[in-house]
């Protein structure tokens, strides 16, 4: 068999990856664009792996004018110039081609497209056959015997010969050339003949065999019209064929002997594959040995003091390492020597799903693998051990000697903490706050489960007779979950106005049909149906068939590495975003109810996000707010409308709080104006007055969002980063700047209220009371208090939740008890 050269038409590729994720953009955790670079090696991987070529290139244009512009000032003149956000990835895709074994070539003047064309016939006199990975149909006028041009696609690979181009234009590849010196190439901005389409320009060349031929044969063309077209356009013809022609004689520096394939270099193929977060990508194409660590399987461990183990339940088992020595032990075992080993360093995946799988949470320090990981990149999704092991290019043999590998993973992970100044976050609120989330989840929520299969039925019973009349007025029956069959029966058999378009026909989302709630009384029947609708099915059904039958208690999880600001989900159910602004929402919440000789007590931070915002922009007005102990909402009204504050109505009040949280959020003149349901003038004279008033706000947030930009982060006040990629990419840019102003606000109350969490339960602790944390939503605690606890809980809790925030303004914690949750709300 002979050899094989692979050439690669590099920007056909690198244009093809970037456009296959436009609508959907690839990014690093710390923003960096990555679609064209992760498109173009993953084709690379593939193209290699099916041909295995001996010889291979890929070949770029240089990005000085070639000979060509300097031939035809318009040549390729109406294309736009390369994305900046392309331009950016092309250093690493050359680092990764070169990395992957192949010579990158690019010669000042010339094209890819003669790079190719000067390589291939040199390697066809070598008798070498050549295959051409490129979408150009200019490269097409290459094919022949031993040459092919590829075509990977996303619906199949694309193998064109000689016979294929023959069979796409009509005319062999020796004869494109002069076809599209007379119909043009749209791509590159050559016009071509006027009036001479693809079908005519086919049949003169079939019959007067080329360019020159039919020039030389004027006379000879049977129709008038066709040839009246061609007179006096032979130089134009001519000139067209000069500049589409592929120079077959490029100075290159490198000869075929220079580009045989060497093979990856897996050090630093696996280096650039990382630095970009193509994880899985270089793990599957590196393929370096597995378990770059020593160790030995063991009966027993000697485990001494001060030594760090690892511990990784599977199934029954539990495999235990020190790093050098691995043991696998029953659940009994690992808990028995878990009990016995003080002054140890334990390492584990996720401390309290460990804890839960054991049934008994570890005593002394721990490094909770995930949440150490969800530190430095709190924007990615997955942190499980899997995941860590194949960032880090680490592959264990078995699932065991995955205990072995934590030791390396605990000692990356824990010096790039201290590097990015993240350790004390770490050991002072999130390696702490996880045993008290156990806790919680181990005392579950007490729910009145009679009374919520009550509200059920009387719920489907409201849902029926809603029903009925939606029927009745629309004049028949249908699927009123349908968005397609409501916008039927609304906006063509009832005529009632057409506001707003889908893809997929006309929208009925609540924007719309409250607008049009005074054209038809179906429409409250509808959003009054909704309400019901996502009630029973997102909220009633789902506590029900969550609550344990032997406690009749939920035992809700809480995500300590989902949400990017720092705050804490909940899941199994999701029970912190239970409906409160309808009466049928708070019926929810008298559910949760307190045991015998018991109380429900909320704590809840008074405008703690607000206060955050006077602490970090150390705005003059609103830390007089609320030293003064002012309403912060009615005080704003005053400023923003000119107004004394006696004079400020409950509406003005309204709008004034509208604003007051919209700043927190980066709000818009056009969002303002949707929320309050005004102008867009009106919205933006709102918000210039806001930062009129309030220099320190607009000051504050004007050099975060420019800090942002520049850093690709932005912080809390106890130093959790959260990265921004949004603020690196031109369609995201206005999100992103959004984000940098509310995350450093609503992630240091998310620090404040699990710093708070944390002191709390060791307060309770030390004082053995019975009174039990059972609930987290945000800015609120819920807890379980028995009546002889009453006073001593509010004395303990309160100071605590008050003390914990170090801010410039003074905090208020509200407080309430009562026999269920909305009783004490």
């Amino acid at each position: 068999m002979g050899k094989l050269l692979l050439l690669i038409d590099g920007y056909s590729l690198a244009y093809r990856s970037y456009y296959a994720f436009i609508n959907n953009p690839l990014l690093t955790s710390k923003g960096k664009p990555t679609s064209a670079a992760f498109g173009f090696a993953r084709s690379l991987k593939k193209v290699l792996e099916k041909l295995q070529p001996d010889y291979s290139a890929v070949c770029l244009d240089h990005p000085e004018p070639t000979f060509r512009k300097k031939k035809y000032a318009d040549y390729k003149a109406h294309r736009k110039k390369m994305p900046e956000d392309l331009k950016e990835q092309i250093p690493y895709i050359i680092e990764i081609c070169e990395a992957a074994g192949f010579s990158v070539l690019i010669q000042p003047g010339y094209e890819a497209d003669d790079i190719i064309a000067t390589i291939t016939e040199e390697a066809q006199t070598q008798g070498i056959e050549i295959v051409i990975f490129t979408l150009d149909k200019d490269l097409m006028q290459l094919a022949k015997t031993g040459v092919t041009i590829l075509n990977m696609r996303t619906e199949g690979e694309e193998w064109i010969n000689r016979e294929k181009v023959e069979e796409k234009f009509g005319i062999p590849p020796e004869r494109l050339l002069d076809y599209l010196s007379i119909t043009g190439d749209s791509s590159d901005n050559i016009p071509g003949i006027k009036g001479i389409g693809k079908k005519t320009a086919g049949k003169l060349l079939e019959e007067f065999g080329s360019l020159e031929g039919i020039f030389s044969n004027l006379d000879n063309i049977k129709s008038s019209a066709i040839r009246k077209k061609l007179e006096g356009k032979k130089d134009e013809a001519l000139r067209w064929k000069d500049l589409i022609e592929l120079k077959k004689d490029v100075p290159l520096e490198k000869d075929i002997n220079d580009l045989k394939y060497i093979g990856i270099d897996r050090d630093h193929l696996e280096r650039v594959l990382n630095q970009l977060e193509f994880f899985s990508l270089s793990n599957d194409w590196v393929k370096k040995d597995k378990d770059p660590i020593d160790y030995s399987i063991v009966e027993r461990l000697n485990i001494e003091k001060e030594e760090v183990l690892t511990f990784l339940p599977f199934e029954e088992n539990v495999a235990i390492s020190n790093g050098k020595e691995l043991m696998v032990v029953s659940k009994k075992e690992a808990v028995s020597i878990l009990q016995k080993t003080e002054g140890i360093l334990l390492v584990v995946e996720d401390a309290k799903e460990f804890a839960h799988l054991t049934e008994c949470y570890p005593k002394g320090d721990i490094l909770n693998l995930a949440v150490m990981h969800y530190l430095l990149f709190p924007n990615r999704k997955n942190h499980t051990l899997d995941r860590i092991l194949v960032e880090l290019g680490l592959l264990p043999k078995n699932k065991e000697a995955k205990a072995v590998l934590m030791h390396k993973v605990a000692e990356t992970l824990t010096n790039n903490l201290r590097t990015n100044d993240l350790w004390h976050l770490y050991k002072d609120i999130e390696e702490p706050l996880t045993s008290v989330l156990f806790k919680m989840e181990k005392h579950g929520i007490l729910f009145d489960i009679h009374l919520l299969k009550e509200l059920c039925v009387s719920i489907e019973s409201e849902i029926e007779e809603i029903e009925k009349r939606i029927y009745k007025i629309a004049g028949e029956q249908f699927n009123i979950r349908s968005p397609k069959q409501l916008g039927g029966i609304l906006f063509e058999k009832m005529k009632l106005p057409v506001i707003k378009s889908t893809k997929t026909g006309y929208s009925t989302d609540v924007e719309v049909l409250t607008e049009l709630q005074d054209k038809n009384p179906i429409i409250q029947d509808i959003l009054n149906f909704r309400e019901l609708d996502k009630l029973k099915s997102s909220y009633i059904d789902s506590l029900i068939t969550s609550i344990n039958k032997e406690t009749n208690r939920i035992h809700p999880t809480y995500q300590q590495t989902t949400a990017a600001t720092g705050r804490l989900t909940a899941t199994n159910p999701n029970i912190q975003t239970l409906p409160i602004r309808t009466e049928r929402g708070r019926r929810i919440r008298e559910t949760v109810i307190a045991p015998p000789e018991h109380l429900i007590l909320s704590c809840d931070y008074s405008q703690i996000e607000l206060r955050i915002l006077a602490h970090i922009s150390q705005d003059e007005c609103l830390i007089q707010n609320f030293e003064k102990g002012e309403d912060i909402h009615t005080t704003t009204a005053a400023r923003i409308f000119g107004i004394e504050p006696d004079m400020v109505t409950p509406f003005l009040r309204r709008k004034a709080k509208a604003i007051n949280f919209g700043i927190i959020y980066g709000i818009s003149p056009y969002g303002l104006s949707k929320q309050l349901k005004i102008s867009r003038e009106e919205a933006e004279k709102i918000i210039e007055t806001y930062y009129y008033t309030h220099h320190g706000v607009e000051k504050w947030q004007t050099t975060t969002v420019e800090q942002a930009i520049v850093s690709g982060w932005v912080n809390t006040t106890y130093g959790r980063k959260r990265w921004i990629p949004e603020l690196q990419n031109p369609r995201t840019v206005e999100y992103g700047k959004r984000i940098a102003i509310n995350s450093p606000i609503q992630g240091s109350a998310a620090d404040i209220i699990k710093k708070a969490m944390i002191d709390i339960q060791h307060s309770i602790d030390n004082k053995r009371l019975e009174t039990k944390m059972i609930l987290q939503i945000h800015d609120e605690l819920l807890f379980e208090v028995p009546e002889k606890e009453k006073e001593t809980a509010v004395r303990l809790i309160i100071p605590i939740m008050e003390s914990t925030p170090e801010l410039s303004v003074p905090i208020k914690v509200d407080y309430r008890f009562g026999k269920n949750w909305d009783e004490a709300h």
